[in-house]
């Protein structure tokens, strides 16, 4: 999934520009005149007074090129956007059956917490903006009045979601794990709003870290857009087994998770960094897919 979105993130990850310095690469790319320096965090060139403004602008067309295109390239990909319904433990919430009424043509996954405070979660997955419309549509038609005990908005929180691949960890596998998953392992991290580029940077070396034990966890990154406040991100890996988490207390070093290295702690302090971490549990029973979706097992989704 997504090949693109990783040269596009690679490429982005190369573009650094602050008050003057520029990725080493970036510059000879360019033919930016200047002086090598090197610090403790990257290297760069420093650029001569009268080259700033013009290659500023070259970078920002750059960012700007590069983000429209992981755009294009994310758009019209199974959970590019998701709507995440979250609902207390009311009878009747988080029930699909608005869905099944109207043969809405969404992909819904239910679940339940088994820790933290009782709550069920639908996550819908959508393709874009347009799909999102087009499931509103459908639930609009729905025979029965909305105020109905099986309505999904008498109980719930509403959330949508965008992807974003440079906060994920090995996104291609989570996707493929979707429709085998059995439990879910879900963190919602609010920060300072503003702090994004420096929570970006606190994600990558997380990832770093992941990747340098080979961490068999996969998990999709995602940055909520709308139903809350700016700065909220949720992470959200699938799990076949509740045993995978053994293999990851046993491989990750104990402040790896809380991202322990100095600059890490740095970041997490100016960025006023918070988490929640919460596991689910698959309900079939409260969930709607489609035949294609069930496929690797249709008697879990769709037996009785």
């Amino acid at each position: 999934m997504l090949r693109v979105a990783r040269q596009i993130d690679a490429r982005i990850s190369g573009l650094h520009a602050q008050y003057g310095l520029f990725n080493l690469h970036i510059a000879r790319l360019y033919g930016v005149r200047g002086s090598f320096v090197k610090t403790n965090e990257f290297s760069c060139h420093q650029i001569e007074p009268g080259y700033v403004i013009r290659h500023m602008r070259v970078c920002v067309l750059i960012s700007f090129l590069t983000a429209a295109a992981f755009a294009q390239s994310s758009l019209n990909e199974p959970y590019f956007l998701i709507r995440i319904i979250r609902t207390g433990p009311e009878p009747g919430a988080a029930s699909v059956a608005p869905y099944e009424r109207t043969k809405a043509a969404v992909d819904v996954i239910g679940m339940r917490s088994i820790t933290g405070p009782a709550q069920n979660w639908l996550i819908e997955s959508h393709r874009s903006f347009g799909t999102l419309e087009g499931i509103e549509n459908a639930l609009a038609e729905d025979p029965l009045p909305r105020g109905d005990s099986s309505d999904p908005d008498l109980y719930s929180t509403r959330w949508i979601a965008m992807f974003r691949h440079n906060l994920s960890y090995r996104p291609d596998d989570a996707i493929k794990l979707i429709p085998m998953a059995r439990y879910y392992q879900i963190s919602v991290v609010h920060i300072r709003p503003g702090a994004d580029l420096d929570f970006a940077e606190l994600v990558r070396l997380r990832r770093a870290l992941f990747d340098s034990i080979n961490l068999e966890r996969p998990e999709l990154g995602y940055q909520v857009i709308s139903g809350t406040s700016s700065g909220t991100y949720v992470f959200i890996a699938p799990l076949q087994s509740l045993k995978v988490l053994d293999n990851g207390l046993v491989r990750v070093p104990a402040f790896a998770e809380g991202h322990g290295s100095g600059k890490a702690r740095q970041i997490n302090a100016d960025a006023d960094v918070t988490r929640e971490h919460f596991l689910f549990r698959v309900e079939p029973s409260r969930s709607f897919v489609s035949d294609t979706f069930a496929g690797s097992d249709p008697g879990f989704w769709h037996g009785k």
